[in-house]
């Protein structure tokens, strides 16, 4: 008898997916040859507010050549991401992507503001370098639109999906669109 996945699991596939499809138009190029430095996860922090976002992403890696970005997709979505992660570069399929001109820089921070429709989503943010073939991917975090809609409060913090991340090859990564 076959067993279905656990939603941690299933996140995790397709996180792993995503990840690897996503990564090789930034990181490619640039491998080959390169001396590698370990990346560093990025912290993701965010507050929504009925319907909009607030998200503060940080890159903590000095690499120079490093950057990080973030994306939001409807949990809805994950089955079909998992089946198939070249979805992640399809127009429209994530809900929400940093753009590649403002993905963060090394040492730096920045936050985003948008507006995403009621669902439940998948908060991930990721850094890639081109000096280093592993990516590093921040552990999702679960959280619904309003707060209130699956949470049943709406003063509750996002769930936070521990140790996802650490699957994807100690890490995992996305490159903007």
């Amino acid at each position: 008898m076959q067993t279905r996945p656990s939603t941690s699991q299933l996140l995790r596939r397709t996180t792993v997916g995503a990840v690897l499809v996503g990564v090789s138009a930034l990181t490619a190029p640039a491998v080959a040859g390169a001396e590698t430095v370990e990346l560093t996860r990025p912290t993701v922090t965010f507050t929504v507010t009925d319907s909009t976002f607030d998200l503060t992403l940080e890159n903590p890696n000095s690499d120079p050549t490093s950057s990080c970005g973030a994306f939001v997709v409807q949990a809805s979505k994950l089955s079909a991401l998992e089946e198939d992660p070249s979805r992640i570069n399809e127009p429209g399929f994530l809900t929400w992507r940093t753009a590649r001109s403002e993905r963060v820089a090394a040492d730096s921070s920045r936050t985003y503001t948008f507006d995403v429709p009621r669902g439940f989503y998948a908060v991930v943010g990721e850094c890639v370098s081109p000096t280093q073939p592993k990516p590093s991917a921040s552990d999702p975090q679960v959280v619904s639109v309003p707060r209130s809609q699956y949470t049943g409060s709406s003063s509750a913090a996002p769930a936070n999906i521990a140790g996802i991340a650490r699957g994807l090859f100690s890490g995992g990564s996305l490159a903007a669109g």
